[in-house]
C-alpha cells in the first residue's frame, strides 16, 4: 500500500538497517555517540529534554486524539500499532539486553540530561515511537510538505535521545527502521480490517485513550521538569476524549465516510 506521495517504505527501512549494521560492525557506536553528544551541549538541555519527552510513547499516543475528530481511522491505526510496537520492542529489548550509555561510560564524560537509564537500549523506543507514528500521519495529512514537517520531527525525537546520553546512535537507527515497519504494518492492518474506524468501534477505542491521558498526569517521562506540561495536557485531552466519547453516543453523524478517509495528496 502507498504511504503518503514521496515516501518509500522499503528503501527508508533497508536503508536504516544498513546504517544500524554498519554502525556496530565498524566499531565507531561509542565514538559517534561522544561527538554527537557533546555537539548538543550547545544547545539548551530543555530542548533536547522536551523533544525526549513528546517522543515517549504514552504522551505520542495521547496527542492523536484530538486528531479523531477528523481522521476517527487515525485512532484505530494508533492503537493497533501501539500494541505491535509494545511487544515487539519490549521482547527485543529483553532478548539483547544492551547496557546505555550510563553504564558502559565514565560519569563526566557525556552529557546526561534527565533520569539515567541503565540496560535495554537496542532498539530505541523514542525512536521507533517517532517514526512509527511519523508514518501513520504522513498517510493521512497526505502532502509531501507534512512529510518533510513529521520527518524532521521523528529524526529531532530520535536525535534527542543520543543528546540526553540515552542511546547509542545504533540503538536511533535501529529504532527508526522499527517505527516504519510497524507504522506500515499497522495501517496494512487498520485498511484491512476495518473494525476500529466504525462507529462502535471507536465507542470502544476511545475510553483506551481517556484512560491513557489519565496516566499520563503524573508521567514526566524521565524529565520532572515537564511534570506541570503533562498534568495541563492529560486535563485537556482527557475533557476532550471524554466530549468525543459522549459525541459518540448522542451525535454519531461526527463518524462519516469523508472523515474516515484520507485527504487528497497535495504538494
Amino acid at each position: 500500500m502507498t504511504i503518503a506521495p514521496g515516501f518509500r517504505p522499503v528503501p527508508t527501512i533497508l536503508v536504516l538497517f544498513l546504517l544500524t549494521t554498519l554502525v556496530y560492525l565498524s566499531g565507531v557506536n561509542t565514538s559517534l555517540f561522544l561527538s554527537i553528544n557533546h555537539l548538543g551541549s550547545y544547545l539548551p538541555d530543555n530542548l533536547w529534554a522536551f523533544l525526549s519527552y513528546v517522543g515517549d510513547g504514552l504522551t505520542a499516543v495521547v496527542i492523536m486524539l484530538p486528531l479523531a475528530w477528523r481522521f476517527p481511522r487515525l485512532l484505530w491505526a494508533g492503537f493497533i500499532a501501539l500494541l505491535i510496537g509494545t511487544l515487539s520492542l519490549t521482547w527485543i529489548k529483553d532478548a539483547l539486553y544492551v547496557a546505555r550509555p550510563p553504564i558502559v561510560l565514565p560519569a563526566g564524560t557525556f552529557n546526561l540530561i534527565g533520569v539515567p537509564l541503565t540496560y535495554l537500549s537496542f532498539p530505541s523506543g523514542h525512536s521507533a515511537t517517532g517514526m512509527m507514528f511519523a508514518v501513520i500521519l504522513m498517510h493521512f495529512f497526505q502532502s509531501r510538505g507534512w512529510n518533510r514537517i513529521l520527518l524532521a520531527w521523528a529524526f529531532l525525537i530520535a536525535l534527542s535521545r543520543i543528546m540526553v546520553g540515552a542511546h547509542w546512535p545504533a540503538d536511533i537507527l535501529g529504532g527508526a527502521a522499527m517505527g516504519v515497519i510497524i507504522g506500515w504494518l499497522s495501517l496494512y492492518i487498520a485498511e484491512r480490517w476495518r473494525w476500529g474506524e466504525t462507529l462502535w468501534g471507536q465507542r470502544v477505542l476511545v475510553p483506551f485513550f481517556i484512560y491513557a491521558s489519565a496516566l499520563m498526569y503524573n508521567n514526566e517521562a524521565g524529565f520532572p521538569q515537564f511534570l506541570c506540561l503533562s498534568r495541563l495536557l492529560a486535563l485537556s485531552l482527557f475533557a476532550f476524549g471524554v466530549y468525543y466519547w459522549y459525541s459518540l453516543w448522542f451525535d454519531p453523524k461526527i463518524i462519516t465516510d469523508k472523515k474516515n478517509a484520507p485527504p487528497q495528496a497535495g504538494h
